[in-house]
C-alpha cells in the first residue's frame, strides 16, 4: 500500500510540474507577442517608404558605359544607383520627404547607341505611410546611326574613359561623316552651366539653321 501512494503521488507530482511547465511556456508565447506587435509603427509615428524610379524606354543592347541615377531629397542627393538600360531602379526605404529623381548620366551601349539627357521625375512626396513611392522617369533611345556629329564625339568620349577603345574609335569615325548641328551634344550629356560670355549655348539648334554652303 505504501509504494502504490508513493508511485501515485510521484505521478501527480510529474502531471502537475509538466501542467506548470506549459502553462509558462504559453505565458512567454503571449508576452513575447504583445512584445511584437507593440513595434514603433503601432505607435502612429512616421514610417519609410519603398522608393522606385521606373525609366521607360527601349532597351540598350549590352551597354558599355553604365548610368547615373540620384535619388533627390529635400534639394540634395541622398542616393544613387547604377542603370544601364530602362527597367526599375530599387532604391530601398527613404524616409518621409520630397523626393525625385535626375539621371545625372546615361548608359552608352558598345555601338555608340544612348539615350537622350530626360527631364527630372515630378517631386513626390513621402509621407511617412510607409506605402511604395514610385517616380517615372521616360527615356528617348538615340541609335549611333542617327547622331551627329557632335553626339557621336561625346559618346566616343564616353567611351573613351570607360576603357573601351575600340568602341570610342568606331563612333569616332562614324563621327567624321555625320551631319553637324552646333550644340547638339547637349542631347546625350550634361555639361556645366555655360559662363555668360557663351552665347553658342543658349540656343543650341539654331546653329544649324544658317549652316549651308549653298
Amino acid at each position: 500500500m505504501g509504494e502504490q501512494s508513493r508511485s501515485k503521488l510521484s505521478f501527480r507530482a510529474k502531471t502537475a510540474i509538466g501542467l506548470a511547465c506549459a502553462l509558462a511556456a504559453i505565458a512567454l508565447a503571449l508576452l513575447a507577442l504583445a512584445t511584437c506587435s507593440h513595434q514603433p509603427d503601432s505607435s502612429g509615428g512616421p514610417a519609410a517608404s519603398p522608393v522606385k524610379v521606373v525609366l521607360s524606354g527601349d532597351p540598350l543592347p549590352d551597354a558599355a558605359v553604365p548610368g547615373k541615377v540620384l535619388l533627390c531629397g529635400g534639394g540634395a542627393p541622398v542616393d544613387e544607383r547604377e542603370f544601364e538600360s530602362a527597367g526599375e531602379i530599387d532604391f530601398g526605404k527613404v524616409g518621409p520627404n520630397e523626393v525625385k529623381a535626375v539621371v545625372e548620366s546615361m548608359p552608352v551601349a558598345s555601338d555608340g547607341s544612348t539615350y537622350a539627357t530626360p527631364a527630372e521625375s515630378d517631386a513626390l512626396t513621402v509621407t511617412g505611410s510607409g506605402e511604395e513611392v514610385v517616380l517615372e522617369i521616360e527615356l528617348e533611345k538615340i541609335a549611333a546611326e542617327d547622331m551627329t556629329k557632335e553626339q557621336l564625339e561625346a559618346v566616343a568620349g564616353k567611351l573613351e574613359e570607360a576603357g573601351k577603345a575600340d568602341a570610342a574609335a568606331s563612333a569616332r569615325e562614324h563621327a567624321a561623316t555625320a551631319p553637324s548641328v552646333a550644340g547638339s551634344a547637349d542631347a546625350v550629356k550634361k555639361d556645366p552651366a555655360p559662363s555668360s560670355g557663351d552665347s553658342s549655348a543658349s540656343n543650341p539648334t539654331s546653329g544649324n539653321s544658317g549652316n549651308s554652303g549653298n
